[in-house]
């Protein structure tokens, strides 16, 4: 089990029983009371099926304490999540030693160099995650029409977060010049109200902070250099 505050490519560390075997380190992590079962649907173990489909079908179940999930986040956030409260998850299985490499929700992100959005092998793109969404049981089977609030706003921000990476590794420093970066053409980034902060303590900028509003409807979305994204909004009080 590996646990990590943010990915690799924004200065994030490994926390797991690989780095250290002492329970004490805080680098340490394993999950306590994690509960898994799978069932052969099709197939036989380790086996190949012939005909078109040509492969096994598994069913999975895996439950997780929140204690564990919680475990790097803010005091605040340590709480069971609520009804009608969703976070961002993905589930990502290497095989062959990295020869085949899969995640559920495909991670596309907006790729400034190409000026296009691309498909990445990685597991390290949370923007690009599926949602789970938290309800009742009034709500069974009425999650095909729901649509994340936040979505337009934070894709917004994270295109910027791209963007302004590409432009430091070709200038050497960050920008506040929202037209020297190269985002994406579509309409939604000219009529975004999107302001970009640069700040550290030695006043040199090398940080920054994307602040994305939408005033019409009360939506904030906040991205930072290294990609700790903040939601705001009249219903959502501030979700990091």
């Amino acid at each position: 089990n590996l646990l990590r505050e943010k990915p690799y490519a924004d200065g994030g560390i490994e926390h797991s029983g690989r780095v250290t075997s002492d329970p004490n380190d805080p680098l340490y992590y394993e999950v306590a009371e994690q509960k898994t079962a799978a069932k052969l649907i099709k197939g036989t173990i380790n086996g190949i099926v012939p005909g078109p489909d040509n492969g096994n079908v598994w069913a999975v179940e895996m439950a997780l304490p929140h204690a564990e999930t919680t475990r790097l986040v803010s005091r605040a956030l340590q709480r069971t999540p609520q009804v009608g409260e969703f976070w961002r998850i993905n589930f990502s299985r290497v095989e062959k030693k990295g020869d085949i490499n899969w995640t559920w929700a495909p991670q596309v992100v907006w790729n400034a160099k190409e000026g296009r959005y691309t498909g990445k092998i990685s597991m390290h793109e949370p923007e690009s995650w599926g949602y789970i969404r938290f309800v009742d049981d009034c709500e069974n089977g009425k999650g095909s029409s729901w649509h994340d609030p936040m979505w337009q706003s934070q894709r917004i921000a994270v295109a910027c977060y791209h963007a302004l990476h590409y432009y430091r590794e070709c200038n050497g420093e960050f920008t506040d010049d929202l037209s020297a970066l190269n985002l994406p053409s579509d309409p939604i980034f000219f009529d975004a109200n999107i302001e970009i902060i640069l700040h550290d303590q030695s006043g040199t900028g090398d940080k920054f902070l994307v602040v994305v509003h939408n005033d019409e409807l009360g939506r904030t979305v906040k991205v930072t250099n290294d990609r700790k994204i903040t939601y705001s909004s009249k219903e959502i009080k501030s979700v990091e």
